[in-house]
């Protein structure tokens, strides 16, 4: 394969890799359908700001995002789908139509020039070692060869992503959220009772985002579960009735380990992973009072291998 073709074959998969792996965003049918319609705003915001400034991979992954969310998962796994008003679909549509896809079009030609360039950098500064290494006169010893099975293009696809990932906006916290969430959840505490938050706020810039409310929901009696996954439907509509009214957008969760250290567990993990892709600088924080432990937790999205 010569190195224009490596280098084409290197960017195509990239750009695979990306829309597979970054560009769907988990849907919950309880979740209240215009709640994504609203939340999606706040999407297509941050990735004009990144198209503006030239940040042409975020960019790209966020109009992804928001034409794969309109166009195949909400139609695919919300119930409520066929409810959505005639004036939410056509503006929709309209940004999909007018901006959504003919920028992410030309972002992928973009990209696709970028990767390229990269690869064909790296192989040169490759051959170049190579070259140098072969003028210099050692003794060898003859072995046999040694094959691998480990794909040198994965290398290069996940360590080029991992140099633009840290392109999250700001988000700030209140000093007192900490303090204030373990004084409401401490008769839940003492009973080894976990308890868990949704946190809104509202996005003050193209770069920032503030967390100016905790929204407590109904949940499970049990020790050690926070689960609202079991709550029913109408305790979670009245969760996003009032996210809509004070015009929140939910930027993250927050609970409690009444006597654990603090960490996100599998659950966790899935959980937050559904925020973080609707909204990029979405957060988790986790407060072990027992241990007067509080960290704040945030996915990277370059880590691990495809399953």
């Amino acid at each position: 394969m010569s190195l224009s073709e490596e280098s084409n074959k290197f960017a195509h998969d990239k750009i695979q890799w990306l829309l597979e792996n970054q560009c769907r965003i988990p849907v919950r049918s309880t979740t209240p359908i215009h709640y994504y319609y609203k939340t999606s705003d706040t999407l297509i915001d941050q990735a004009d700001y990144y198209y503006q400034t030239n940040q042409f991979e975020q960019s790209f992954i966020l109009y992804s995002r928001y034409i794969t969310l309109f166009v195949e998962e909400l139609k695919k796994y919300h119930r409520d789908f066929p409810n959505v008003s005639i004036n939410d679909r056509e503006r929709v549509k309209d940004i999909i139509r007018t901006k959504a896809f003919p920028r992410a079009e030309e972002l992928k030609e973009k990209l696709k020039e970028k990767y390229i360039r990269e690869y064909q950098e790296k192989q040169k500064t490759t051959d170049e070692n190579e070259e140098d290494y072969s003028k210099i006169s050692v003794s060898t010893l003859t072995c046999a060869p040694i094959t691998s099975t480990y794909d040198c293009s994965q290398e290069l696809i996940t360590n080029s992503i991992n140099s633009d990932r840290n392109f999250y906006g700001r988000i700030s916290i209140p000093n007192d959220i900490t303090a204030k969430f373990i004084e409401a959840t401490e008769q839940n505490t003492a009973r080894n009772i976990e308890t868990y938050g949704i946190l809104g706020g509202y996005k003050k810039n193209n770069n920032e985002y503030i967390i100016t409310d905790i929204i407590i929901p109904k949940q499970n009696d049990q020790t050690n579960s926070s689960n609202i996954e079991n709550e029913n439907e109408e305790e979670e509509e009245e969760i996003f009735k009032y996210i809509l009214n004070n015009n929140l957008i939910i930027l993250g969760w927050i609970h409690t380990h009444p006597n654990e250290r603090v960490y996100l567990s599998n659950i966790d993990l899935h959980k937050h992973l559904s925020y973080q892709m609707l909204i990029p600088e979405s957060i988790a924080i986790v407060i072990s009072p027992i241990f007067n432990q509080t960290v704040i937790y945030s996915l990277t999205y370059d880590i691990g291998i495809p399953i």
